[in-house]
């Protein structure tokens, strides 16, 4: 019996939800669950190999059926690394469930090192993040998804991946926003190529740019940019400044945390 006491206090330590997060999330329930590798499209690599890419999906499993927004995450890398079970990305969709949402990290085709980076990777990953976004769909009654009220967020080369999947003119009705940390794309002097290059729509979803101010990999102009580019087209954005802080700043996921609970609340709470 003092076992079993001991691990419930141990476990509702490791699942205590961030300090207060600001807006109106959606009704919070108090049961968390997290489905590991859960495979979402197979690829046969060879007659005798077949890649399977998975997710990770965190949500409040309570009694009722009320149908949740969800938020899918897109990790970072330089499209050569990364897991959807970072630190970063465990601790953020643990805040986004345990406000109401059901949050799915992801994982995606990476290409070698060695590699050079063309505009056929970033084909590839946008196009194995969309099965994933059908994948959802296809099963959003059994893990209580309202398909209409999805997000996508991403960091880094996450990012770039989030923001040209859910801005092409044939994806944008599937999100009702995106959340750009940091993101980027490689140029010939690092990564200071335009995140985004084609021409943006009206229904282009609600964007929030998150840009460290001292960023060592994704310059800042690279968010300024596309902030630029959404006020041209009369998009609905906000851009986020972390002051001092460095590409990839783990050391501040509540405080980002916080930040992206506000905004997919407050585009909650204008779509009633």
């Amino acid at each position: 019996m003092r076992r079993l006491i001991i691990y419930l206090i141990c476990g509702i330590l490791l699942f205590m939800a961030p300090s207060q997060v600001h807006g109106q999330p959606p009704a919070a329930d108090t049961g968390f669950v997290v489905l590991y590798d859960i495979v979402y499209k197979s690829i046969i690599v060879s007659s005798e190999d077949t890649a399977r890419l998975a997710l990770d999906l965190y949500t409040n499993a309570s009694a009722d059926n009320h149908m949740r927004p969800a938020i899918l995450f897109v990790h970072g890398g330089g499209f050569w690394e990364g897991d959807k079970r970072s630190t970063f990305y465990q601790q953020m969709a643990t805040a986004f469930a345990q406000q109401g949402y059901v949050a799915i990290s992801v994982n995606y085709r990476l290409k070698k090192e060695s590699e050079r980076y063309s505009g056929a990777v970033l084909d590839t990953c946008i196009a194995d993040v969309m099965d994933a976004v059908k994948w959802i769909r296809r099963n959003n009654a059994a893990y209580k998804v309202d398909t209409a009220r999805l997000f996508i967020c991403g960091d880094s080369a996450g990012g770039a991946i989030a923001v040209n999947a859910s801005y092409h003119p044939e994806n944008h009705h599937y999100f009702m926003g995106c959340i750009d940390l940091w993101g980027g794309l490689p140029g010939k002097n690092g990564w200071d190529y335009p995140i985004y290059s084609d021409r943006l729509f009206h229904k282009t979803p609600p964007t929030c740019i998150v840009q460290g101010t001292d960023d060592r990999i994704v310059p800042v102009k690279t968010s300024m940019q596309l902030q630029e580019k959404l006020v041209a087209s009369g998009i609905r954005h906000q851009l986020l400044l972390l002051k001092k802080a460095d590409h990839y700043p783990v050391e501040r996921t509540e405080e980002i945390a916080s930040m992206t609970i506000a905004f997919t609340n407050k585009i909650l709470s204008s779509n009633k």
